[in-house]
């Protein structure tokens, strides 16, 4: 029986579903206590009887754990680093871009800044240092023009199940034979200033910014009162005015100026902070 532990949230819920399909028995379930982060790990969870824990995991634990005879580790999408007993057989993360571009927590907002470099999925040995492990499999995801954060987000939902399905046929091999990484790019925690609109950009930056938070929103500055906005767009037009300027104002939508152009605002997706 092979039996892991898992360390995961919803984004990368593919891997664990993987991992039952090849035969693999979960122990216990580590989650993220950030919220709504993964709901739908704990409800398959605790519909197979598997007991889920949020929070940094205990080292003694977990070597309690392996003394027991789990032999694999998993993370996929956990936002802390795992303590590995070393007498643990095999642990591995998937990580949420083309390693070794974009190594850290927040892959994502980097990729989308610089076009689509590095975007994919990639597993990896779980190592000390955060996703510096050699390399099991990797597999790019194609970006286009129109993609934001949520629509990347929904191709590596839509991705990581195949991809860890196909691993996992083959696990063992793939983690002897796995590729030492070379020159690792760290992703620093994406800034939260980035998140805030500066009506003196030009609208092609603006919508990037836009792209960059999806569904999360970008933080808009008006009359002293901070609110985070979703369904914000904008668009280049030559106009007299200054930037930010209010150009309508209803129920509906608030329309301001861009130094090159217009930013709207849709009513319904703002929210004071």
């Amino acid at each position: 029986m092979k039996r892991f532990i898992y360390f995961g949230s919803d984004l990368l819920m593919g891997v664990f579903d993987s991992l039952l399909l090849a035969g693999y028995v979960p122990e216990q379930c580590y989650v993220s206590d950030e919220q709504n982060s993964a709901e739908q790990l704990i409800k398959t969870c605790r519909h197979r009887g598997v007991a889920v824990s949020s929070g940094r995991p205990d080292p003694d634990i977990l070597a309690l754990y392996v003394a027991a005879g789990v032999e694999l580790f998993v993370c996929a999408e956990y936002p802390w680093r795992v303590p590995v007993p070393k007498e643990l057989r095999f642990g591995v993360n998937f990580h949420t871009s083309l390693l070794p571009k974009w190594a850290g927590k927040t892959p994502l907002p980097y990729i989308l800044e610089h076009d689509g470099e590095g975007a994919g999925i990639t597993c990896h040995q779980l190592t000390p240092e955060l996703d510096d492990g050699p390399i099991l499999d990797s597999m790019a995801i194609s970006l286009n023009q129109y993609d934001d954060l949520s629509t990347m987000m929904g191709k590596i939902r839509l991705s990581v199940g195949a991809f860890a399905e196909s691993l996992f046929a083959n696990f063992e091999q793939k983690y002897r034979t796995a590729t030492p990484q070379k020159d690792l790019v760290c992703a620093p925690p994406y800034p939260t200033y980035k998140r805030y609109v500066d009506f003196t950009r030009r609208a092609d930056d603006i919508r990037k910014q836009i792209n960059i938070f999806g569904c999360f929103g970008i933080i808009v500055l008006l009359n002293g009162q901070q609110y985070t906005v979703i369904g914000a767009n904008a668009s280049e037009f030559d106009h007299p005015l200054l930037p930010g300027e209010v150009i309508n104002d209803d129920a509906w939508l608030l329309s301001l100026t861009l130094k090159d152009g217009i930013l709207t605002l849709p009513k319904k997706g703002m929210t004071p902070l």
